[in-house]
């Protein structure tokens, strides 16, 4: 008797973020000014769901723009998410 494989489960890339950003109490900035928010990139939020699943980066950046999130520069040259702690 042949075995049946199981299916892939499929993730929900925008149930899986939203989720962890409600869980470190992550919001969008409701002002323009980035002083004393979080700079994370899609890889850097990758890394940190790394041990629940696996996420693709375009997927990471739609649920990240679904959710609100803008990306910024800074005039440093370094750019991410822009994420305020409530």
């Amino acid at each position: 008797m042949k075995r049946q494989e199981s299916p892939v489960a499929t993730i929900d890339a925008n149930v899986v973020i939203a989720q962890w950003l409600e869980s470190q109490r992550f919001t969008p900035p409701q002002e323009a000014n980035i002083e004393g928010v979080t700079l994370m990139t899609s890889d850097d939020i990758i890394r940190a769901l790394s041990d629940m699943c696996d996420l693709d980066i375009n997927a990471v950046a739609a649920a990240m723009m679904d959710a609100g999130y803008k990306m910024v520069f800074t005039s440093h040259g370094k750019h991410g998410w822009a994420l305020e702690r409530r």
